[in-house]
């Protein structure tokens, strides 16, 4: 039996949007983003694939 993880990750830029899409691709992960703005989907675009995320959002505002 898997257990879920629940992460954050504190800032959605370059890396953090980075980091956030790919917890997301994990099974086992459930991601939690705290950021100033809201931003809704976040997509990464690498050469091999496009993958996408949309996970739970706290922003400040």
């Amino acid at each position: 039996m898997a257990i879920m993880k629940r992460l954050a990750v504190i800032g959605s830029g370059a890396i953090g949007g980075t980091v956030i899409v790919r917890l997301a691709q994990a099974a086992e992960h459930n991601v939690v983003v705290c950021d100033r703005s809201f931003v809704p989907q976040f997509t990464l675009e690498a050469p091999e694939d496009k993958m996408t995320a949309t996970p739970e959002l706290f922003t400040s505002g």
